[in-house]
């Protein structure tokens, strides 16, 4: 077992698309932070995570979630969010339909961030993520955390490089703000060259991390094509 650390403040997480509470085991390996709430709408799930997690509600479908519904059932403030959203959108193994697929969830995930408001975000999903949409839709989910006033920061990486016996890889996106106040226009970003749809790497060897701010001193790159209007074939930028 890791040893614990003491953080400042515990932080408080709403864990989304939770599986078998794989996230949250690892907040109880590591401490500071507390699960205040379950989504998730597999009911074998469900019973694991009631047997594992008794004291924690849960909320089946991500679409219920609303600042009253949590309210509801004991959650108020929270301070971060974690998601592993469903992948077969964007899995090589799949159509890779992406935005046209209903099993995407990614809209409901900017959904939840605008009503929760949190200060820190975590997200995992499979490396097709990347060049879904020939990349329009990585790019247009960049422009969303960052027009919410998001750093964000995203890398591939392998469970091998964390001492797993398998390959594994996986796109972690971490997005963060210093600021309780949401909302930062494209107006405050200029046109650059910056690939942000493009992350290389994978094995322990040549993973790749990369950072957007919403600072215009940092990472300018060009506004995505959904969200000038054009047929990007990826999903539309909305305001919260």
């Amino acid at each position: 077992m890791t040893e614990q650390f003491t953080t400042l403040k515990t932080q408080k997480v709403l864990d989304l698309c939770s599986g078998i509470g794989g996230f949250t085991l690892g907040h109880l390996i590591s401490g500071g932070f507390e699960t205040v709430a379950f989504c998730e709408i597999n009911e074998y799930c469900q019973q694991v995570l009631s047997l594992r997690f008794p004291h924690i509600p849960i909320i089946p479908d991500i679409h219920d979630i609303t600042v009253e519904s949590l309210a509801r059932i004991g959650v108020g403030n929270i301070d971060g969010i974690i998601a592993g959203l469903p992948c077969p959108p964007f899995s090589l193994a799949g159509k890779r339909l992406a935005s046209q697929d209903e099993r995407n969830l990614f809209g409901e995930f900017k959904r939840v961030l605008c009503k929760v408001r949190p200060r820190w975000a975590i997200v995992e999903n499979v490396p097709g993520l990347l060049t879904a949409e020939s990349g329009e839709f990585f790019r247009s989910l960049l422009w969303q955390f960052t027009s919410l006033g998001f750093d964000v920061e995203w890398g591939v990486f392998s469970a091998a490089s964390v001492g797993a016996v398998h390959k594994r890889e996986r796109v972690w996106i971490i997005a963060h703000s210093q600021s309780p106040r949401r909302g930062t226009s494209w107006s405050h970003y200029e046109k650059g060259g910056a690939n942000v749809a493009f992350v290389g790497g994978g094995d322990a060897g040549n993973s790749q991390k990369h950072r957007l701010t919403n600072s215009v001193e940092y990472g300018a790159f060009s506004q995505p094509a959904s969200s000038r209007g054009d047929d990007g074939g990826s999903s539309q930028i909305s305001e919260c």
